[in-house]
């Protein structure tokens, strides 16, 4: 929708009750056949059983998450989050799923479960926490490009997309969000999740 000059995206999504097992059975079996090194995948009610079996087929899971999510079953990401080989909230989601006064409380409990984070920042990059073999949080700044913001919509994805496609390539986790960055930013740049 677009009025006015401000735009809106308006979807309709089923009560999942009717659609969940069909639709994770269906993923499950694009993962059987198409057995990818990763998998990105959006934490809710019902997501941790299909994340277990694709770990179970040896493909690695990047898990994000919602605030509409959070608030409708913060225990259902929690599940979700501790499953993930890697956990990719922004700073928003981090704080209302934790509960946490400060982001870097926030990231300390986030890693507590288990999984390395890497916290979307938009503008201001990303933070990455939980790195085996390293201490404490690095910011990541790199990649990210001054540019004039037309459009929001669809930037954490292409950040998850082009992480994942780093990793896929033998990039480690923080250099991986360097390349987030720069798809982020990007992204943002343009009007429309998919372009003009």
């Amino acid at each position: 929708v677009n009025y006015a000059g401000d735009r809106a995206f308006i979807s309709y999504i089923p009560p999942r009750a009717q659609t969940e097992t069909r639709e994770h059975e269906r993923w499950l079996e694009v993962l059987r056949q198409e057995r990818p090194a990763w998998c990105y995948l959006h934490a809710h009610l019902g997501m941790a059983g299909l994340m277990r079996e694709a770990r179970d087929l040896g493909i690695r899971v990047a898990v994000d998450v919602g605030l509409n999510e959070i608030a409708a079953d913060p225990a259902a990401v929690l599940a979700c989050a501790r499953l993930a080989d890697v956990f990719l909230p922004n700073a928003e989601e981090l704080l209302r799923l934790t509960g946490a006064p400060s982001l870097a409380a926030a990231i300390d409990t986030a890693v507590s479960w288990g999984p390395p984070v890497v916290v979307k920042r938009g503008a201001s990059g990303a933070i990455v926490a939980g790195q085996p073999g390293r201490v404490g949080q690095t910011e990541v700044t790199e990649g990210v490009k001054r540019v004039r913001v037309r459009d929001r919509t669809g930037a954490g994805d292409a950040f998850a997309g082009a992480l994942i496609g780093a990793l896929c390539q033998g990039a480690s986790l923080t250099e991986a969000a360097v390349a987030g960055n720069a798809a982020g930013s990007d992204t943002v740049s343009r009007l429309g999740a998919v372009g003009e």
